[in-house]
């Protein structure tokens, strides 16, 4: 499965990495309450195993995991093993001809009919069937019965409840698409697992428990004994992948048992909730990134990984806005204005609080937006843009959704270290005056445009602002007074390192925060007040949009 295909998947890339390795896996997924466990697992079910004929169960570790991570191990001991297995078989035999205790029915006899035999078994029969199971593995076959060694140690070890049985209708039988939850059947829970496992070998099939904690308590059985059987005679003896669903997030005993452990947990960010899953064990798996952000939406897990977006080449040509809200200047997103009632103020401040950790590419994406609705629409754009981007790097990224040379005499970008301005750069605008506010004015600013209408969209970044003034809102002050006059935009972007904040956000109509979740892009608005919506780029069309899904 390709990088692309585990994107659209909704289960972070590290789980399909796990259960694709070779041999059988065992994994815990817990959590507390309303965490989503159960969507997990089903999703997981379908999505990691499509097209297998899956159903309910649990997991142990064992050294099989070892063998996995270093190969001539597995290749030592089974051959040790061969070796003691045969040695053990011929000397069965031996002992068994010395003593004439040998069946005559057992001379001759090939190694199924040495299967078959019903027990009780003489110790020839078992050294036979150790003999052909090391066979097997040593082949890379797959075993065709399931071992049942643990399960018989079980029963007994534990007085088994009375059992329900199903009825001839079929009650208490529920199937979702291949996936087969079978608990109330005509036979007690473990027998039936086995007898299903069975049924599909050789396929290497995955079963789940959801949970582990009820059919122990059915059972009277300790979780850790239920887990240790099912994990000893399904995955290491019988090859296939268990999954079980734990209640108790915070018992770490059965861990230990396990190759892979999951935990979906709930968090909290200015008083909002988001859930993340945790990865916190996938024995043989490289595990590139360990916790994710996630989503529950139509009943589907969605996890989002570390932001991965780029501007698309040159192509598409960005649209002209349609139905525009009257007040308001689209965003380029659907989404993002019907959060925002229609799109950025218009003679308002609109302000954009951004994370010291978020990358430049989601500061630029938010602003592309606005800037190709406003130039596509014959509007005015002064872009002052933040430290971190070279001025001169724009305009070929707006160029390039336009068409080459469409923005002359409608966008501008300010530069406020104008000594090494290139003159000869039609995009290129030098501005320095104290207070600098009053050079940025609309009534002063024009003069530099061409057949531009209104209202104009202002960009401005307040780290290059402070990078010349230290008391940048007093300095502005006429512009905010022109800018509530004439009904021009102003989308005023705040890093983290700019000292103003709190005195902007006093005087902003609207107000967002765009920050950085394990690696995730999360954006959500304080005025007006939204959920957190996750946040990545749709090219979709070809030009970058912005996309948000919800966070709930």
């Amino acid at each position: 499965m390709s990088a692309e295909d585990m994107k659209a998947m909704g289960l972070p890339p590290e789980v399909y990495r796990f259960f694709n390795n070779p041999g059988g896996h065992s994994m815990i997924v817990k959590g507390r309450a309303g965490t989503g466990k159960t969507t997990f697992v089903l999703q997981m079910l379908e999505e990691v195993f499509t097209g297998l004929d899956n159903f309910y169960l649990s997991s142990r570790v064992s050294d099989t995991a070892l063998y996995k991570q270093f190969p001539w191990l597995l290749s030592k001991e089974r051959n040790e093993r061969l070796i003691h297995a045969s040695k053990r078989f011929l000397d069965s035999l031996d002992r068994a001809k010395e003593d004439g205790e040998l069946p005559m029915a057992m001379e001759g006899a090939d190694m199924d009919a040495l299967l078959m035999t019903a027990p009780p078994e003489p110790d020839e029969v078992k050294s036979a069937k150790m003999l052909l199971k090391e066979f097997r593995l040593l082949n890379g076959s797959f075993p065709v019965a399931v071992d049942r060694t643990e399960l018989s140690r079980v029963e007994g070890m534990f007085e088994p409840p009375e059992i329900e049985t199903m009825s001839d209708a079929g009650e208490g039988f529920t199937q979702f698409h291949n996936l087969v939850v079978d608990f109330d059947s005509d036979l007690p829970e473990l027998e039936r697992i086995y007898n299903r496992v069975e049924s599909q070998l050789p396929k290497q099939i995955c079963v789940a428990i959801d949970s582990i904690e009820a059919l122990a308590e059915k059972y009277g059985i300790p979780e850790g004994r239920l887990i240790n059987m099912l994990h000893k005679d399904l995955v290491e003896n019988t090859n296939i992948f268990l999954v079980v669903v734990l209640e108790k997030y915070d018992n770490l005993d059965l861990d230990y048992y396990v190759d892979g452990v999951i935990c979906l947990e709930h968090a909290e960010m200015d008083g909002r909730a988001y859930r993340e899953v945790v990865i916190q064990k996938l024995r043989g798996c490289e595990t590139r990134h360990h916790r994710y952000l996630y989503t529950l939406t139509a009943g589907r897990l969605k996890s989002f990984g570390p932001y991965a977006f780029r501007f698309p080449e040159a192509g598409a040509i960005w649209p002209a806005p349609e139905n525009p809200v009257p007040g308001r200047m689209p965003t380029g997103s659907p989404q993002l204005d019907t959060m925002l009632g229609g799109g950025l103020m218009e003679g308002a401040v609109n302000l954009l609080e951004v994370d010291r950790a978020v990358p430049s590419e989601a500061v630029q994406l938010i602003c592309m937006g606005p800037v190709l609705n406003a130039l596509t629409n014959g509007q005015g754009v002064v872009w002052l843009p933040s430290r971190e981007f070279a001025p001169t790097m724009l305009p070929p990224l707006v160029d390039r959704y336009l068409g080459e040379g469409k923005a002359e005499g409608k966008l501008r970008i300010v530069d406020l270290y104008p000594t090494d301005l290139d003159s000869s750069n039609p995009y290129m605008l030098g501005v320095e005056g104290d207070p600098i506010g009053n050079y940025l004015k609309w009534d002063v600013m024009r003069f530099n445009y061409q057949d531009v209408k209104g209202p104009t969209l202002n960009i401005m970044s307040y780290d290059a602002l402070e990078s010349i003034s230290g008391k940048v809102v007093d300095d502005m002050r006429d512009y905010y007074t022109e800018l509530r006059q004439s009904g021009n935009v102003d989308l005023t972007i705040a890093r983290a390192s700019v000292r103003s904040t709190d005195r902007i956000a006093d005087i902003a109509q609207q107000h967002l925060k765009l920050r950085k979740v394990h690696g995730a892009l999360v954006l959500y608005g304080e005025r007006p007040h939204t959920e957190l919506m996750h946040l990545d780029m749709d090219i979709s069309e070809g030009v970058p949009r912005i996309q948000l899904t919800p966070i709930v």
